[in-house]
This record gives C-alpha cells, structure tokens and sequence, in this order.
C-alpha cells in the first residue's frame, strides 16, 4: 500500500477492527450531526419523501427522514466492518434466500443480469459470491478519488467479486455471453442528461431510469433477477431473491423496465426509511 493510501486507509481499518456495537455508537452520533448540525441534504430528503408518499402527515415524513439518517450513517460507517472486519462477523452480516435460483439459471448457461436498488445495505452483499457456483461480477463507475476508490474496490472484491467498469460492460456480455455467470447492477440513479433512458410511473410521479440494463439483458437474451435487500435490525440484512424472467429476449423494453420499477417500489413502500432519499432523484426527467 503506498504512503497516502496507508496513511488514509489505516485509520479506517483500524475502526473497521472495533466491534459493531461500538460502530453504531458512533453511527449514532454522525447521524445526530448529519441530521441536526450539518442538515445534511435535509430538504431534499423530506421533499422526496413528500413527494413521494402524499398521504403522509408531516409527523409520518419527520419519522421516515430521521430514520433515513441513522440507517445512513449505519450502512457509511458498516462499510469500515465490511474493509476489515473479520470474515465471519462480516457474512452472518447478510441472510440471503433464494439464490439457487441463479446457480439453477447459470447451471443452463445463461446470463444472469442482477438489478436492484439503493435500498437497505447494499454494499453488504460483498459475501454473495461465497455463495454462488459462477463469478458473479458488480458494475461499477470509476470514481476520480483514487484512494476512495481503492477503498470501495477493495470491500466490494474482498470476498471474490469481480469488479468491471461501468464502460466495459457491454464488450465484456457479448465477448462471454456462453460463459455462464452474473452481473449485478444498481439501476434507481437519476440518468445524466446524456444517458438513454425511459419514464414511467414511480411513487406517484414520472421518474427516469437509466435504460442501460434493460438492453443489455435483451442483447444477450440474459436472464434477470431483482435482489431486495433490507434491514431486519441494525448490522443484519436479508437479501431476497426474485427472478423477472429467464429471458429479457420475450420481453418488450418496456415491460422489462417496469417489472424492475414495480419490485423496487415494492419494497421501498415496505421499508420507506431504507432508501436513499438523499440522492437528488427526480432533478431531471
């Protein structure tokens, strides 16, 4: 590790050694912070819970945010758990259920497209390839950090994730579209003004999606499976597993789209607090 990365990183490896109890003593306290004293995002957190659920009471929107904030601070300081912790501490962080559906999928030499949303922890899910037979591989977008981003590499990797660049994904699919394997993908961002994308429906207002996964999985007639992800109490996460279909081929873009947006909303709608309202969602359509 060279000198800058030590000098950074060591210090949050070092808190990454400390027990999880004493993390969310900590979280709490940077949650008190980004909620009362920084007001992180604040307004756009409660104008996007607003939004999006209109029946809520103003005591109903004030509970949700507040959550938000310490499910947020739980899951930025659970990071540091996931860099160093120990590994058996780290995986009985997650319960999956259901992933012998994609070993089943890849076991017929399919493709597998994951997508899933910013919901829970999910950079909790680094354990997920110790579960599956095939390489399962993450999407990512290169950050310009590149101590943060050996940071982020580093976690996600840990446990045998392959780690492809956003940019290569497309090459990657078609070079081993006969190689059987996964590709997980987080899909609820708010498109940049160059991306292509669709609109549709979501929490009661028009919402953009990056189209990205959805011609992808139709270009290599991939499988496509939704993984919800949620907090069942602090530092435990179970992740369920929900085939959308075994070929995105049969399926029009916009059907493929939405059965994405209904599974997502879905669960969104069953745990408000663990989405990621701080993120400027519907800043552009």
């Amino acid at each position: 590790m060279s000198l800058p990365n030590y000098l950074l990183l060591g210090p949050v490896k070092a808190v990454g050694l400390m027990p999880l109890g004493f993390l969310h003593r900590l979280s709490d306290l940077l949650a008190f912070i980004a909620y009362k004293v920084v007001r992180y995002r604040k307004t756009t957190v409660f104008q996007n819970i607003s939004k999006s659920f209109p029946d809520y009471n103003h005591r109903q929107v004030e509970e949700v945010g507040k959550k938000f904030y310490k499910g947020f601070t739980d899951m930025f300081i659970e990071t540091t758990k996931l860099y160093a912790g120990r590994e058996k501490t780290v995986k009985n962080m997650v319960n999956y259920t259901g992933l012998n559906k994609i070993d089943e999928l890849t076991s017929q030499n399919k493709t597998v497209i994951i997508v899933m949303g910013h919901v829970g922890n999910w950079e909790a899910l680094s354990t997920m390839s110790l579960k599956l037979k095939d390489p399962l591989h993450i999407a990512y977008q290169p950050l310009n950090s590149k101590v943060i981003e050996k940071y982020m590499f580093d976690m996600r990797s840990r446990f045998g994730i392959k780690m492809l660049p956003s940019h290569k994904l497309a090459r990657h699919l078609i070079k081993n579209r006969k190689n059987p394997g996964s590709y997980m993908l987080i899909s609820d961002q708010c498109p940049s003004r160059e991306s292509t994308r669709y609109t549709t429906q979501f929490l009661n207002q028009p919402t953009s999606f990056f189209d990205g996964f959805v011609k992808l999985s139709k270009g290599v007639k991939a499988a496509v499976v939704y993984l919800g992800t949620h907090r069942i109490e602090r530092g435990k996460y179970e992740v369920n597993c929900k085939v959308l279909t075994d070929d995105a081929a049969s399926k029009s873009e916009e059907e493929l789209g939405n059965l994405y947006v209904k599974a997502l909303e879905q669960d969104i709608r069953q745990w408000p607090e663990q989405w990621l309202w701080s993120h400027k969602r519907w800043k552009r359509l």
